[in-house]
């Protein structure tokens, strides 16, 4: 079961080249209530249209986003114009210490903001590779991973806003998670 993601046209709330702190905490508040109502829990900041942003601005509206609704919907990026709107949106979330997925295609992906452990990378691509895990099957992938330890990596990508985990039946009737890829 991977769950549908919601599209937010951030042009829509940004415009076309957003700059600075107050626009981004107007853009934030247009846009908390909205993605607390959407049932779905993957949201992708679609940045088609959004030529330009700084820092300050990104910080505002989508670090802040992200930590606002952490550990209840996922976000990633779609879009991103050019270069410099993605360094600004990466210094954005660097300063918060904090990461987000740059989706660039269903295959192609990005992390920006803080750096993540080449352990977290490699578990995160794993779980990218068919879209979604259990714990089980990350530790098959993964020679000499121990179940602990991967339910440790997995949950630290979860809660770093890198992957989506959803709660499930398991086979034996109690309950088991599964992660699911940002896309």
């Amino acid at each position: 079961m991977i769950p549908n993601s919601f599209r937010v046209p951030m042009v829509d709330f940004l415009g076309e080249q957003p700059w600075g702190a107050r626009l981004g905490r107007e853009a934030f508040n247009k846009l908390a209530g909205m993605v607390a109502d959407r049932s779905e829990i993957l949201m992708s900041l679609d940045m088609k249209g959004v030529a330009k942003i700084d820092a300050s601005c990104s910080r505002e509206v989508l670090a802040n986003l992200v930590e606002r609704h952490k550990g209840t919907k996922w976000f990633f990026l779609t879009h991103l114009a050019n270069t410099s709107v993605e360094e600004n949106i990466d210094a954005a979330f660097a300063k918060k210490e904090m990461s987000i997925v740059v989706r660039r295609s269903d295959e192609d992906y990005t992390v920006i903001g803080k750096a993540l452990p080449e352990h977290l990378v490699e578990t995160l691509e794993v779980v990218g590779k068919d879209g979604s895990a259990t714990s089980r099957k990350v530790c098959a992938a993964i020679k000499g991973l121990g179940l602990t330890a991967c339910n440790n990596r997995l949950k630290d990508l979860s809660d770093a806003g890198l992957l989506a985990r959803v709660e499930r039946a398991a086979e034996s009737g109690g309950k088991e998670f599964i992660y699911v890829a940002l896309k």
